[in-house]
């Protein structure tokens, strides 16, 4: 569902979505790539940073997480 409101531009409605969907599979890079992509979207760096240090811990060698990173920074 929370991919859905993503392409439908409903940011926040999205991200709640995905933090249930990551209540049950913590380490979802998928989910939390789209949450950080999100919050970028919605201005809110800080947490988008936060999402995408999570990728680098379970992905290091993410490449979309290193790309939004240089965007976000």
């Amino acid at each position: 569902m929370g991919g859905i409101y993503y392409l439908q531009n409903k940011r926040k409605t999205a991200i709640s979505y995905f933090e249930k969907s990551l209540e049950i599979g913590t380490y979802d890079i998928d989910v939390l790539l789209l949450k950080a992509y999100s919050h970028q979207k919605l201005g809110e760096n800080k947490r988008a940073i936060q999402c995408c240090e999570k990728i680098q811990e379970i992905d290091p060698k993410n490449k979309s997480v290193f790309n939004l990173l240089k965007e976000l920074n």
